[in-house]
């Protein structure tokens, strides 16, 4: 039995990179040098914080949807000259009365709609499989602008994840009042442009034509504007979007790219004199008047807004408008007294799993148990050295890894010892009954292992959250505990062996 330099090298070096970057889990980070500045993440559960479940209203998004496919349907049913006298939307359908059925579900196929006759009408709805498909991207679309939103409101380390089909989970470790965040994500951020009819009060908006929408107006509830149908510009043509001081006063600068700029210049120089309504998530937050021809696609959103008011919504604008409405529907806080409850239950658990595993395999295999022992103490180490390098979140089910990884870690070494055993019964003498041990175990222990890690990475792409963060750690653990099983546990053995004239091993 012999190790090259090359391989003990190895093992000391990985050993001592594991208590390097281990340390700052349990040194102030102010004694280390900033390399070392790397820690593991506490969960919600650990560190305290807030935790929020987001309800996606995705039927409220549909029938926008087809609310807004309504202009377009008309054009194309006029210019394929198809007569009708009512059409509406009606949830997530379009209703129409037309005696053209044929006609019109031919027309109506470049909107990728279906219809069906219904007594007096004409029903257009969605595929429902593809409506499926849709209702899928929009709640990743909605994942990535709340994980935007969240990461420039400053908040560190968020998790967020969906739940069910549409539910969406977002915990903020070490955040006590969320408030500004539940702001941020109460808004949609649909970002329109309309010319206003007028300004009326409130109470007579009931008598304004139809042909106009009406839309109250932040900066004084007791109006409403009276705007044209048609949207000039959205929000998608927005490039950067900046806080800024006008007259003062804290205000929003929207700069858009050139597409947008071009038809914003197009817009100023046809409409001087008329009013341009900025509305946002149907609420005109400015209609500035129209006074000289704007060459260049820049607005401005101002007037009674603190600096604060002007922060969220540079964020809500720039972060992209949400595909459908989120809406709270349950939200809870941990104290960070139930978080230090919890870390010091789970560090209980992991020391407690580890006294019993020493135990048992002390009382098993005598000093190759402890030998055994060393080499789970360096496999906690290193897996905490892992987390830290990874920037990975430590939650409650990670520490129930852990403490599983530790019974798991032992595994190995009790195939290794119980082969070493046989061998000698088999009557190889006590160096050679060693490395047979180790290396007829091994095909065992990578097939073991390799199945435990395909569970575990089940677990990793189909979970979420807590379960994501359980898997992690167990997967970690498990590919370090082949490392210290097959290596340092050898390297062990190899030192208390070398040089000794043995009659019988310690096992």
């Amino acid at each position: 039995m012999q190790f090259s330099r090359f391989k003990i090298f190895w093992i000391f070096f990985v050993c001592i990179f594991g208590i390097m970057f281990a340390l700052p889990n349990f040194v102030s980070s102010n004694k280390l040098p900033a390399f070392l500045n790397h820690k593991v993440n506490l969960g919600l559960e650990l560190q305290g914080g807030s935790y929020l479940q987001l309800f996606v209203d995705l039927e409220s998004a549909h029938k926008e949807e087809m609310q807004a496919l309504i202009p377009d349907i008309k054009k194309q049913l006029r210019k394929d000259k198809i007569t009708f006298s009512e059409i509406k939307n009606v949830g997530d359908e379009i209703t129409i009365k037309t005696e053209q059925f044929d006609d019109l579900k031919k027309s109506v196929a470049a909107f990728n709609l279906f219809a069906e006759k219904d007594k007096t009408k004409i029903r257009l709805f969605q595929d429902a499989g593809k409506k499926e498909e849709r209702n899928a991207k929009k709640i990743e679309q909605c994942i990535e602008v709340v994980k935007r939103r969240i990461d420039e409101s400053g908040t560190k380390e968020p998790s967020i994840y969906k739940q069910g089909k549409d539910r969406i989970i977002v915990q903020l470790a070490g955040v006590q009042d969320p408030e500004e965040v539940k702001k941020l994500l109460g808004q949609t951020g649909r970002l329109t442009f309309k010319l206003v009819k007028e300004v009326v009060p409130a109470e007579s908006k009931h008598t304004v034509s139809p042909i106009y929408d009406v839309v109250p107006l932040k900066e004084d509830p007791k109006l409403v504007c009276v705007l044209e149908k048609e949207v000039l510009l959205t929000g998608d043509v927005l490039e950067n979007v900046k806080v800024s001081q006008g007259q003062g006063l804290p205000g929003v600068t929207l700069e858009m790219n050139t597409i947008g700029g071009r038809k914003f210049s197009d817009i100023t120089l046809n409409n001087i004199g008329k009013q341009l309504a900025i509305v946002i998530d149907n609420v005109v937050v400015s209609a500035p008047k129209i006074t000289q021809h704007i060459p260049i696609g820049v607005a401005s959103i101002s007037g009674s807004m603190t600096l604060q008011d002007a922060t969220n919504l540079k964020t809500i604008l720039s972060s992209g408008s949400l595909p459908a409405p989120l809406k709270i529907i349950e939200e809870r806080t941990v104290g960070p007294s139930l978080g230090t409850d919890a870390i010091a239950d789970g560090k209980n658990a992991v020391l407690l799993s580890f006294a019993f595993v020493s135990v048992f395999m002390f009382a098993s295999y005598s000093l190759f148990g402890l030998f055994a022992c060393v080499s789970l103490i360096f496999n906690l180490i290193l897996t905490f050295a892992a987390l830290s390098m990874l920037g990975a979140t430590l939650t409650l089910p990670g520490i129930a890894g852990l403490a599983l990884t530790i019974g798991m870690a032992v595994d190995a070494n009790v195939l290794i010892y119980e082969r070493i055993k046989e061998e000698l019964r088999h009557g190889l003498k006590l160096m050679r009954a060693i490395v047979s041990g180790f290396e007829r175990s091994m095909a065992t222990i990578l097939d073991a292992n390799l199945t435990t890690l395909i569970g575990a990475a089940a677990l990793f792409e189909f979970g979420s959250g807590p379960v994501k963060g359980f898997a992690v750690t167990l997967m970690i653990g498990i590919m370090i505990s082949m490392f210290t099983a097959l290596t340092l546990t050898y390297y062990q053995i190899y030192l208390y062996t070398r040089n000794r004239k043995l009659e019988s091993l310690p096992i």
